[in-house]
């Protein structure tokens, strides 16, 4: 699960799967738990921290209606409002994601800390270190335009359409080292992800699972 977080994590990563071969995007993800992830814990997820205004979440038989909102039409309030933290968490997670990626040789630790669980922070720690070593780093921004499809207690599931188009990945002299636009290294792609809420109501990134194979 680790390393395909990785592979979702900055817009250099498509260089980094030519690069390093560390995709695989091709292969089948496993089921997404839908479990409260616990800060720091590199193993399994800890118990339910979810603070007592978010209540349990959708059957499991319970699909999405279409929405003006990004969000299916059936939540309670309660669910809403997670699904509204989620969201705007997600968002702070590419951000951090872009700001890393154009400057890899900074000490980010603190930055992914804010956005990330502790392994999916490793991952993009990880990622940026590559990037530096190769003497390489992104220019540009990435937009995401996320939708939630399940609340189940303190973690909310989503698919987002990540655009990368507007951004590049440039060697020390500024040439461009991205490959091209095509299946499995698509600037335009689709990815799933879960955002766990922790102790102190804070929300976090716990799984990126990006899908180049596949644009949107």
């Amino acid at each position: 699960m680790a390393r395909r977080v990785a592979a979702a994590l900055v817009i250099a990563a498509a260089v980094l799967l030519v690069t390093t071969g560390c995709g695989n995007d091709s292969a089948d993800p496993p089921p997404l738990p839908t479990v409260t992830f616990s800060f720091g814990d590199r193993t399994t997820p800890a118990g339910p921290t979810t603070p007592p205004s978010v209540p349990s979440g959708l059957p499991a038989d319970q699909t999405s209606s279409p929405s003006p909102n990004p969000w299916p039409t059936d939540l309670t309030p309660a669910q809403v409002t997670a699904a509204q933290a989620a969201l705007a968490a997600y968002q702070r997670y590419w951000s951090v994601m872009d700001s890393i990626a154009g400057n890899p040789g900074a000490d980010a630790a603190a930055q992914v800390a804010d956005v990330a669980t502790a392994e999916a922070g490793d991952d993009m720690l990880t990622a940026a270190q590559d990037l530096a070593a190769a003497g390489q780093h992104s220019v540009g921004g990435t937009a995401v335009d996320p939708r939630v499809t399940g609340v189940a207690g303190g973690v909310v599931t989503l698919t987002a359409c990540v655009d990368t188009s507007a951004a590049d990945v440039v060697d020390g002299s500024g040439v461009s080292v991205r490959p091209p636009d095509a299946p499995g290294s698509y600037r335009r792609y689709v990815t799933t992800a879960q955002v766990a809420v922790f102790n102190g109501g804070q929300w976090l990134v716990a799984v990126d699972d990006a899908d180049r194979s596949t644009t949107c």
